[in-house]
């Protein structure tokens, strides 16, 4: 899926628990993220709801734990794991069966958001079939063209401003 159509899904409020974001357009995958929390956690209940863990520094345990409670006043909780990659590699052996199974029991109450801007997960992994198969792998692209015009001219109604 391209960035354009998740951007949809969330308007439509169409949302999965678990999403793998792709690519090196970064500043795309954090407006993502802003859009997710704008739509479903209050601001004033940010620090209760979302939850951005860094990829290296956690074990699969701790994953667990970010992800178990239940959202406080909002219909939502959005855990980001960045550089999904070095969490993959802390988690090898064993925890790897249980993390895709612990993926799958996932609640509604949930959005998990896996990051790789890094270019490090392939597309022959196994975490990339994983959420592809599923239509959860998120591609963030540099934007070229047509899409970046398109892009910056959103940007610019949103701010009820022109440009030539």
């Amino acid at each position: 899926m391209i960035y354009s159509e998740f951007m949809n899904s969330i308007k439509e409020d169409n949302i999965s628990f678990a999403y793998l974001f792709l690519g090196a357009e970064e500043y795309m995958m954090n407006m993502a993220i802003n859009s997710l929390k704008n739509r479903y956690i209050e601001e004033s209940l940010e620090a209760l709801n979302y939850f951005k863990l860094e990829g290296k520094d956690i074990f699969f345990e701790d994953l667990m734990n970010a992800c178990e409670t239940l959202p406080l006043m909002s219909s939502k909780k959005i855990v980001v794991v960045k550089d999904v990659s070095s969490f993959l590699e802390n988690n090898n052996g064993d925890s790897d069966q249980r993390f895709y199974h612990y993926i799958e029991g996932l609640g509604d109450y949930l959005i998990l958001i896996l990051i790789d801007n890094t270019s490090s997960i392939k597309k022959n992994s196994k975490i990339y079939k994983y959420f592809n198969k599923n239509n959860r792998a998120i591609e963030f692209t540099k934007l070229v063209n047509k899409d970046l015009i398109q892009w910056a001219n959103t940007i610019l109604e949103k701010n009820n401003k022109t440009m030539s």
